[in-house]
């Protein structure tokens, strides 16, 4: 038996579960009572009925039921409005903290990354400097960038970096959020491996300080995907590598295809993937066991985020922890492989 229950207090509607077609008969039972209706929407024998008290007001239509039986639910209905008005209140509480937790999450980050920034602009240019006329403070800045070079070209690829990290921020955020108008997938043609490279410019300082060589192999192939979902996973895979990664140690990536999917393939000896790391990997919150024990651990969002990307774009994403495991210190290692497929256009 099916049951369409609209109720409400005062003049707030708390549900409505009626199909368009309801109103045909609602007006029969504006005031309180019951009547028998043939329904407008599945065309069989209703009884229809609107009940109010001082906790709310309820209108139901129900079939196969007694009118004793109807009059009963449709008490029953009004008695729980308090219980069902105190559960409301508790999940649009729960769904506000959880908004609030999100909204301070990116602020926090968004945060963090602007005084890395701040930090990296006034390792290069005095700070003081940044208070004067722009004009007046350029011929010293073009003289710092020819007699430091290097200094300023790791500025600009810190700042690179900084600056994506923020934008897929903003662009998480606003996804998960706007649910109702999901973002639109644009999918063109890019070289992937010049995408590739350009996200791993932003990390070379990182992987110099760990001593690590990247080996990407040569790949000339155009391939259709969305730039800033693919550079997002791409980010965000290097990003983990960069943290993980052996020092002193090759991070390979190579490029493949099959019938349906263009493939990118991370193989790197890495922290050790365990198989309750690997169960739960995609968990928002969650950091695996090694990382935790090192305290290298972030916010465990870069997988869960990697997770929704690769949903969206309808990619797969293939995780192959290393059997063997290798101890350096109290650190264990494994040959991981991170394989992303990326599938192919079928029109």
């Amino acid at each position: 038996m099916e049951k369409r229950v609209i109720y409400g207090v005062g003049e707030e509607l708390l549900n409505n579960l009626k199909y368009p077609d309801c109103d045909i008969c609602l007006h029969q039972v504006n005031s309180e009572g019951i009547s028998n209706v043939v329904c407008p929407v599945d065309k069989v024998n209703r009884r229809i009925g609107c009940k109010k008290s001082s906790k709310g007001y309820a209108q139901v239509c129900a079939e196969g039921l007694t009118a004793r039986n109807f009059r009963t639910e449709l008490q029953n209905v009004v008695d729980s409005i308090p219980q069902l008005m105190r559960f409301r209140k508790e999940i649009e509480k729960s769904v506000h903290e959880a908004e609030l937790q999100k909204m301070d999450r990116i602020i926090h980050n968004i945060k963090t990354q602007n005084a890395h920034a701040i930090q990296e602009l006034t390792n290069f240019i005095e700070p003081e400097q940044f208070a004067y006329d722009i004009k007046s403070v350029i011929p010293g800045v073009r003289e710092k960038i020819k007699t430091k070079a290097h200094h300023a070209a790791y500025t600009i690829l810190r700042l690179a970096k900084i600056n994506t990290a923020m934008s897929e921020e903003i662009f998480i955020y606003d996804h998960i959020t706007h649910k109702e108008s999901p973002y639109q997938l644009e999918k063109r043609k890019y070289d992937i491996h010049d995408v590739l490279m350009l996200v791993f410019h932003e990390f070379m300082p990182d992987f110099s300080n760990k001593q690590v060589t990247i080996d990407v192999m040569d790949y000339d192939a155009r391939v259709v995907f969305d730039f800033t979902v693919i550079r997002f996973i791409f980010y965000h895979l290097i990003a983990n590598a960069e943290k993980y990664i052996k020092p002193n140690s090759v991070l390979h990536v190579m490029f493949s295809e099959d019938a349906d999917s263009n493939i990118v393939t991370f193989l790197m000896t890495s922290y050790h993937i365990y198989s309750e790391d690997l169960d739960q990997i995609y968990n928002e919150g969650y950091s695996g066991k090694i990382a935790v024990e090192q305290k290298t651990a972030g916010q465990g969002l870069g997988m869960y985020l990697v997770n929704i990307m690769v949903k969206l774009h309808n990619a797969k994403l293939i995780i192959k922890p290393g059997e063997e495991i290798r101890k350096t210190g109290k650190i264990s290692f494994s040959e991981n492989e991170f394989i992303l497929h990326i599938p192919k256009q079928t029109s």
